[in-house]
């Protein structure tokens, strides 16, 4: 779908998801699911995939026990890129679960700027 304007057409999604006309849930979903891919990177956001925020904790699903502690050690820093890209989902905390199994980690604080030395 493109819109019309004096220029010409502009291509569908040119406006982010509020131009699509999508429901507020979906549309968040999307923006989401647009920054894990960014902030990750494509390898690693094809093996963990950001499924939601509740509560103000973003939940990262895995399909594999050997990814679970790899991305959880990831999860602080790309969480907070996350938070950044999307202040409207109010990401606080994060954390992985691997799809069936029913484990999940412990949900942890994103962490914002950069790594500082302990008592500096």
């Amino acid at each position: 779908m493109e819109r019309r304007r004096k220029r010409g057409f502009e291509r569908a999604g040119a406006f982010g998801t509020q131009g699509l006309g999508l429901p507020a849930p979906r549309a968040r979903e999307l923006r989401l699911v647009s920054a894990w891919r960014a902030c990750a990177g494509g390898p690693l956001a094809e093996r963990a995939r950001a499924i939601g925020v509740r509560r103000g904790v973003l939940e990262v699903v895995v399909e594999d026990a050997r990814w679970l502690e790899t991305v959880a050690d990831l999860l602080p820093s790309l969480g907070a890129r996350v938070a950044e890209r999307c202040p409207d989902l109010g990401i606080r905390r994060c954390r992985v679960v691997l799809r069936g199994a029913g484990r999940t980690t412990t949900s942890v604080p994103v962490h914002h700027g950069p790594p500082t030395a302990r008592g500096h």
